[in-house]
């Protein structure tokens, strides 16, 4: 799982009502579907106490999506 950038505001600063952005990557025999997505979504958002957004790279918009994987960090592999 990769962790991508935390704020949508033009200074990119952490606001107390921010949401986090995480680009996920799952193994390609996994079978994720729309509920173990939402599930997923509220297990990470429970512990961080804030709104959980799950993408994939190939979802990000081309134009944004180098600077977005530059930034992305590491936070777990399986």
């Amino acid at each position: 799982m990769d962790r991508g950038p935390t704020s949508h505001n033009p200074a990119g600063e952490m606001q107390p009502d921010s949401d986090i952005d995480l680009l996920v990557e799952f193994l390609p025999n996994a079978e994720v579907g729309l509920v173990e997505h939402a599930r997923l979504m509220l297990d990470l958002a429970r512990p961080l106490d804030r709104k959980v957004d799950l993408g994939s790279k190939n979802g990000l918009k081309p134009r944004i999506r180098s600077s977005l994987l530059l930034d992305a960090r590491l936070v777990y592999a399986a």
